[in-house]
């Protein structure tokens, strides 16, 4: 996962002190909650950071979403599933209007948070899904390599989540306040699958809201 930010001031006569909000986007990864710290750590320092962040993220490991989620719930961060993105860079006919306050050239976009990013943005002190933005969810999976003797060839086996990784999440999502309907429901769904939840389940799981 990358981290940046991005000017949110129209006028950038305010030079270094401009305020600026936080994007993250990629895939999640054992290195992603350090990286999310030294980021944090390096921004917090220079003035003018609004702790907003935009998030996009197909997934990745459970583990890691959970550890960012925790950092984010720390700092008091707001996670908007969303994306900032060039005007230049999108089709004529869906560049929108400008939101208030962001720069010209940035537009808000629709984003995607699947997989093992809904645990790292239930962590968000308060979380957003605009509609237009989506949710995915499905079984918890890993694959682990085994080696055959007989073939003398790799192969790739799926494993699981067992009872006490499902515990643990359980008992993380219960702490966010996110109602744990949210793990069974995500369980319920192949993992070779992908279920992209309504607005009414979003709000029903108390995931997130659709606006500020």
């Amino acid at each position: 996962m990358t981290f940046s930010t991005i000017a949110y001031a129209s006028d950038t006569r305010c030079g270094d002190e401009c305020p600026r909000i936080m994007q993250a986007s990629g895939q999640i990864t054992q290195a992603t909650p350090q990286a999310l710290l030294e980021f944090a750590r390096r921004e917090i320092a220079r003035p003018g950071l609004i702790n907003v962040l935009l998030i996009h993220s197909p997934g990745g490991s459970v583990n890691a979403s959970i550890a960012m989620g925790r950092i984010l719930r720390q700092l008091g961060t707001v996670v908007v599933v969303a994306r900032a993105m060039d005007a230049r860079e999108l089709p004529p006919d869906s560049r929108g209007r400008r939101e208030r306050g962001l720069a010209e050239n940035l537009r808000f976009v629709s984003g995607t948070c699947a997989s093992a990013c809904v645990y790292a943005l239930a962590g968000g002190v308060k979380r957003v899904v605009p509609p237009e933005s989506r949710i995915a969810v499905h079984r918890m999976a890993g694959n682990v390599a085994n080696y055959e003797y007989a073939t003398r060839e790799f192969r790739q086996q799926q494993i699981f989540a067992g009872e006490g990784e499902l515990n643990a999440l359980t008992a993380y999502i219960y702490e966010m306040g996110v109602s744990t309907d949210l793990v069974d429901l995500a369980e319920s769904v192949p993992h070779e699958n992908a279920r992209i939840l309504s607005n009414g389940e979003i709000r029903r799981l108390r995931l997130a809201v659709p606006k500020f």
